[in-house]
């Protein structure tokens, strides 16, 4: 049974999917950033290594590290940057360490 939509759910539906349609590019390009924060040869690109390897959930991660879900989001993709107590203790639920390498 099918009918025709009123006006005003027309413009819902509308609505719905323009949101659906910005959320999803939106949530591509934090991919395509995350992808190249991965491949960043520093400190912070190994971190985030050992968190995707880790396959722990964000929130989890973000509380041992005492800082939000989101911030914790926007580091992984190149956007914030992490104090040196949140580091520490990503680093430390992680079970990483920092090696110096002599050349």
């Amino acid at each position: 049974m099918n009918r025709e939509l009123t006006p005003e759910e027309s413009a819902r539906l509308a609505a719905a999917r323009a949101d659906t349609q910005a959320e999803a590019s939106q949530f591509l390009d934090r991919a395509a950033q995350l992808e190249i924060a991965l491949q960043e040869p520093t400190v912070s690109g190994q971190l985030r290594l050992a968190i995707v390897a880790s396959r722990l959930q964000y929130t989890d991660l973000a509380r041992y590290a005492g800082i939000s879900p989101q911030e914790l989001a926007d580091v992984m993709v190149g956007e914030a940057e992490l104090n040196s107590t949140a580091f520490d203790r990503l680093a430390e639920t992680l079970g990483c360490r920092l090696v110096a390498e002599r050349a």
